[in-house]
């Protein structure tokens, strides 16, 4: 089967983004999904609950102290 995060980057790349934007996406949903699996136990990838990306999103914000630009970013990649 093929890597889930190449079948990403084949999708992104098919939707016509950069080679900048797909890295991009491709780093952020990976630190989305470690960070979910370490904080909430969550490896199931068909399964990401809104809740689960306001909890990232809070996390970014107030541990990380991520820029409102880079949260914006962080966010758009795991809605790609």
């Amino acid at each position: 089967m093929a890597d889930v995060y190449e079948l990403f980057e084949y999708e992104l790349y098919h939707q016509g983004k950069s080679l900048h934007t797909v890295r991009s996406y491709v780093s952020k949903t990976k630190h989305f999904l470690r960070w979910r699996e370490q904080h909430l136990g969550a490896s199931d990838l068909t399964k990401v609950a809104d809740l689960d990306i306001k909890r990232y999103e809070a996390y970014c914000r107030q541990v990380k102290k991520y820029t409102p630009n880079s949260i914006r970013q962080r966010l758009s990649a795991i809605r790609a």
